[in-house]
């Protein structure tokens, strides 16, 4: 990581001030010399986690992109046994003159898991108001863990998918819009529009092997694709699976009707949950239409929920086989989908967003990872939508990771903050120390003083804040932290001074990074060498910033936006450096 000599002449007196004042200028800019990184998947802790903050990842109405991000940390034997879960949510200021000016403590609270209340909630899963907390969602979700752990209900596998959707059905529909919207033309139909180069495959044929239900069955077999049952189990497959396994066929002569599958399957999720948005204006320059859609205004019913998520577990299900025509894509149509995002970006750039999705920007899951395809770009990107099943079916699986009596949970919580307060003088300080030969305006001032205000400290840097403080990391492997999204730049950057910066080097495995600069406080228990590190790097970066495609992280806060409006915009040359 580039450094810059330390001047505190330029600086405020309080280094964490530095540090939020810094990256309210760089919110939603990226580092030009860094790329989104892969959450490490062979790590099988770490992919434990993931599941559990993923389920934990729900929206609102008033942030259906779920800025309450939950971050788990735990401890976990190499048999996958867990002992110990510690939960953090991303925590903001409480008000005016509540709490000190900066965390400056953690609260580690016990939470007693009830498996009666767990079974319980999946049997009611239908009947949650939509109003729940995030601490409801918590406390519930653990004791659902706890109750599967050893319950023999063949219900569950069911039961767990549908809770999941039911209570992040708004951030799910979000991620839907995305998906259908991230390109010009809807993946799928770009590939029916290039079947001719697909069926160029000399390797296209093939048989699959997928365990599928009867109601499954029955929507395949209405397309004339046959799904031949299996006598014995394969031993490829969990034996507690419920469902049996079935033969499906790839042929040169059932292309297009796979296809179509996949085509209709998108669409009924899309006729579920989404409506048609009018455009304002008709395209410039006479450019193709861009898809735009907004929400439902009334959220699926109960029997329409039950639909979806078969139409959900089918795509699961079908993934081989999608990831198999996409394997060995042909040229033409990597140029589609390349050619079908960067018209999409162009409408963005051109002002046009609100013709393209509800949000000005996708979340951070859609920016191309390095080296990244853009045939894996779309299977990495229906994963997202994809995200609540996967999880569900894999914490089923390893339920019984949860079976210890001694495993004990727990809810991390930051010392309360007031809201931050800068001064215009403060803020002229370190703009000047960004950009000496740049002339900033009172309202540009005022404004970064505005933005700075409503700063939150993201869950996974509270949680490594909280062991580097208690250093409570005794084992020699790395301590495992993950979130339902990949992390910003700076608590990424943060994981990897741990590792160099420290007396006692801690290492952590975060779930990837889209390596984008958000609002940033910084949490208490992080040392001194630590943040000096993180103020410096973000001085070397703005010079050489770009804007991010990204909008969403750990530290995304519906009201810390409102406040924000209008953004400063940072536009530096050459010449506002000296």
């Amino acid at each position: 990581m580039d450094t810059v000599p330390s001047s505190p002449k330029f600086y405020l007196s309080d280094l964490r001030g530095d540090i939020i004042l810094l990256s309210t200028l760089l919110s939603h800019k990226q580092f030009e010399e860094s790329q989104p990184k892969v959450r490490n998947r062979e790590h099988r802790p770490l992919a434990l986690l993931h599941n559990i903050a993923t389920v934990l990842t729900t929206g609102t109405v008033d942030s259906p992109a779920a800025s309450t991000v939950v971050a788990v940390f735990g401890e976990i034997s190499e048999d996958l046994m867990v002992s110990k879960l510690v939960i953090a949510q991303n925590t903001g200021p409480t008000g005016e003159g509540e709490g000190l000016p900066f965390s400056s403590s953690f609260t580690v609270s016990p939470m007693v898991c009830d498996t009666g209340s767990g079974k319980q909630a999946l049997k009611n899963w239908n009947t949650i108001p939509s109003n729940f907390s995030a601490e409801t969602h918590i406390q519930d979700t653990m004791n659902i863990l706890k109750y599967i752990s050893d319950a023999p209900d063949s219900d569950i596998l069911e039961l767990l998918p549908l809770l999941f959707h039911r209570r992040a059905i708004l951030k799910f529909i979000w991620r839907i819009q995305n998906f259908t919207t991230h390109w010009i033309v809807l993946a799928f139909r770009l590939m029916m529009d290039h079947i001719n180069v697909i069926l160029q495959h000399s390797d296209l044929a093939g048989d699959f092997i997928i365990p599928l239900g009867p109601a499954q069955v029955a929507v395949i077999s209405r397309y004339g694709l046959v799904c031949e049952k299996l006598p014995t189990p394969n031993e490829f497959v969990p034996q507690d699976f419920h469902d049996s396994l079935y033969r499906i066929s790839l042929t040169y002569e059932n292309l297009a009707i796979w296809i179509n599958v996949f085509i209709d399957l998108w669409q009924m999720l899309v006729q579920a949950t989404l409506i048609p948005k009018t455009s304002p204006s008709p395209p410039p320059d006479n450019s193709p239409p861009l898809p735009a859609y907004c929400p439902r205004e009334d959220q699926p019913g109960h029997q329409e929920l039950i639909i979806i998520c078969l139409y959900i577990s089918i795509l699961y299900e079908l993934q081989p086989l999608l990831k198999h025509l996409l394997l060995h894509p042909h040229i033409t149509l990597l140029r589609a989908l390349q050619n079908a995002e960067f018209d999409v970006r162009k409408a963005k750039s051109n002002g046009q967003s609100s013709r393209v999705i509800l949000h000005s920007e996708v979340e951070s899951e859609y920016l191309h990872e390095q080296d990244e395809s853009h045939t894996d770009h779309v299977l990495r990107t229906l994963g997202t939508v994809l995200a609540w099943h996967t999880s569900s079916i894999a914490l089923y699986h390893h339920r019984h990771s949860f079976s210890s009596p001694s495993i004990h949970f727990y809810q991390l919580h930051c010392g309360k903050m007031s809201v931050f307060h800068f001064s215009n003088e403060e803020c002229r300080s370190v703009l000047k120390a960004v950009a000496p030969k740049r002339e900033w305006t009172e309202k540009e001032v005022s404004q970064l003083s505005k933005r700075a205000r409503y700063l939150t400290i993201h869950a996974e840097a509270a949680l490594m804040g909280w062991i580097m403080s208690e250093q409570s990391s005794d084992s020699t492997d790395p301590d495992s932290i993950a979130t339902g999204k990949k992390c910003c730049a700076l608590c990424w950057d943060m994981h990897e001074l741990s590792e160099t910066e420290l007396e006692d080097p801690i290492q952590f495995h975060l779930p990837g990074t889209h390596a984008t600069f958000h609002p940033w406080a910084p949490p208490f228990g992080v040392p001194e060498a630590i943040l000096v590190k993180l103020r410096d790097h973000m001085i070397t970066v703005f010079s050489r910033v770009r804007q991010s495609h990204s909008r969403q992280s750990s530290g995304s806060n519906s009201d810390a936006e409102k406040m924000a409006r209008p953004f400063l915009k940072l536009e530096l040359s050459d010449e506002d450096f000296a």
